[in-house]
């Protein structure tokens, strides 16, 4: 059953915005994006696909000199995705330092010498990683664009999603993760014969007899500099302390006494004008108390320097020691506690190597069994969903105009052990009678195999976070055209859905429409994007039915068209 639901998908679009600068003829453009499906339509050349070409040169799509618009220095396309709600991107996101919430601006430029630049929000990267994350955002499905359901990685991800067995997945790939570390560690523990372990061995301890006699401590060296500089200067700083001292409290010019003086001067005005002098008096008062206390604090400082020579001298020692030490392991002295414990723990594990090597042994294969039990239900839930899946694509496909098409899943053993199983999985078409069923990559042109791409997505709701058909109705009308359209509207309950379309039975369906069109600006081509809703919308799709002359009736119609997709309507 497919419906066509009246109202936007509660979600937020993915993609926010696309800004165009420069690029063949656009001069300058800004589009803003929302959720659900979005139609964009225009007279045949008004620059539509130019439009999801700049989005594909944003993702580290194909890029060449021509792309700059003749006469500009470089034209540049950023494209704003809004990355809260992607989970399946969480790799990515540690990987290139992403935030999980906020916007990801991804932006790149070329010159007309051909060389192009990079950035992730800001952050330079290379074309590489900016196609890899767009590779993971987008899916573009057009005439010449790689479609990400020809990769066979993509289909197993389809297949898995059909299934629902996302928890088996995730086990699955865990086990196989601690597989590798088990695996790892334990051609580390063989990777020493005999006798490169006894030389080992002998090294190794040799090192931790040095570093053990040294006895370094935890922080010690920080410690031990902190007193060595309070040392170095003990005499300066008791000297100094003694003028300090002299300075408040007992040379002949002290501010103590000069304090005293003037708050004897103050009395004797007191006695003559009494309340004349309680303010300056009571600052006197308090000035005296705080240089008594800052003479008092200078005492004590300078009792606690330690001037022994001595001590002095076994400081050095020790600190050149540890400095001795640290440049033999190419370490700071505050690590050599850490480089002492890691060559205790290294010659543990290699005296007792052959017992480890058993113990890693038997972890292995423990975790290998694990691995392959579980990989093994894994492929059994998707062959049931293959079996499932198949079916209702190849149901879909004949409602798309295929009426002899085939959709089948072959999966194979794979070559080796992997994190996603031990399946190779292959999408296979039939779309004309009497042939036998042959890979996705190779059953269609692009527009077909766009098609049959929106059967598979509408059948598993396994489509990237935004789908983007370039003239996916290409060659098909009528009815086709119309289930063209509500597979579109469907898909959309789950992703963001563009839709370059030139049929007003695919347009009627999008929960938003932008109406592209090129005029001339002075010299200039210009290439203008606006969004139409209301009278504005049925205009348009009325254009689309009936061309230049629009007619009362053919208004009427499209009133039909976009009454019709509004309304929630059950179909076979």
């Amino acid at each position: 059953m497919l419906a066509s639901p009246a109202r936007i998908p509660p979600f937020g679009p993915v993609l926010t915005h696309l800004a165009v600068r420069d690029f063949t003829i656009i001069h300058r453009l800004d589009v803003d994006l929302g959720a659900g499906l979005t139609a964009l339509t225009g007279e045949t050349g008004a620059g539509k696909s130019i439009l999801v070409d700049a989005l594909g040169f944003a993702l580290g799509g194909r890029a060449s000199a021509d792309m700059v618009r003749p006469g500009a220095e470089r034209a540049q396309v950023a494209a704003t995705f809004d990355g809260s709600g992607l989970p399946d991107l969480a790799d990515l996101r540690e990987t290139l330092g992403l935030d999980d919430e906020g916007e990801w601006v991804l932006r790149r430029r070329i010159s007309p010498d051909g060389r192009s630049r990079a950035w992730i929000n800001d952050t330079p990267v290379s074309n590489r990683s900016l196609r890899e994350l767009g590779s993971r955002l987008v899916d573009l499905q057009g005439q010449h664009s790689h479609h990400a359901l020809l990769r066979p990685a993509h289909q197993l991800r389809i297949l898995d999603v059909a299934a629902g067995h996302a928890n088996l997945v995730l086990r699955t790939a865990e086990r196989y993760r601690l597989l590798v570390s088990i695996t790892a560690e334990l051609d580390d523990a063989r990777s020493l014969d005999g006798t490169d372990r006894e030389r080992r061995i002998d090294y190794l301890r040799f090192q931790l007899d040095e570093l053990e006699a040294l006895g370094a401590q935890s922080g010690e060296a920080s410690e031990l500099s902190a007193e060595l500089r309070r040392l170095s200067h003990a005499i300066e700083i008791r000297s100094r302390a003694e003028e300090i001292e002299d300075a408040l409290a007992s040379g002949e010019h002290a501010a103590g006494s000069a304090v005293h003086h003037a708050l004897d001067r103050l009395a004797d005005i007191e006695r003559r004008v009494p309340g004349l002098t309680e303010n300056a008096r009571e600052l006197l008062e308090s000035a005296l108390v705080h240089v008594t206390e800052a003479g008092a604090a200078v005492r004590a400082f300078a009792r606690e320097i330690d001037t022994d020579p001595a001590r002095l001298a076994a400081i050095e020692n020790r600190m050149a020691a540890l400095h001795d030490a640290g440049r033999k392991h190419r370490i700071s002295a505050d690590e050599l506690p850490d480089r002492r414990d890691a060559l205790r723990a290294e010659l543990d594990g290699l005296e007792s190597g052959e017992a480890r090597v058993r113990e890693l042994e038997a972890a292995r294969d423990a975790t290998r069994a694990a691995y392959r039990e579980t990989a093994e239900r894994l492929s059994a839930s998707r062959t049931d969903a293959g079996a499932r899946l198949a079916r209702e694509v190849t149901r879909r496909m004949r409602e798309l105009g295929f009426e002899n098409g085939a959709f089948s899943v072959e999966l194979k053993p794979a070559r080796e052990e992997r994190a996603t199983g031990i399946d190779d999985v292959e999408f296979r078409i039939r779309v004309n009678p009497g042939h036998p069923p042959v890979p996705f990559a190779r059953a269609a042109s692009g527009g077909e195999q766009s098609r049959i791409s929106l059967g598979i997505l509408v059948a598993s709701r396994g489509g990237l976070p935004v789908m983007v058909f370039d003239e996916i109705d290409s060659g098909v009308g009528g009815r086709v055209a119309e289930l063209v359209g509500r597979h579109l509207r469907r898909l959309a309950e789950s992703c963001q859905v563009l839709c370059v379309t030139h049929l007003p039975q695919v347009a009627s369906q999008a929960h938003g429409h932008l109406t592209v069109s090129k005029g001339a600006n002075g010299a200039m081509t210009s290439v203008r994007v606006r969004t139409v809703a209301g009278e504005a919308r049925t205009e348009e799709i009325a254009r689309m039915l009936a061309g230049s002359s629009v007619t009362a009736r053919s208004l009427d119609h499209a009133r039909e068209m976009l009454d019709s997709a509004r309304q929630p309507e059950m179909r076979k």
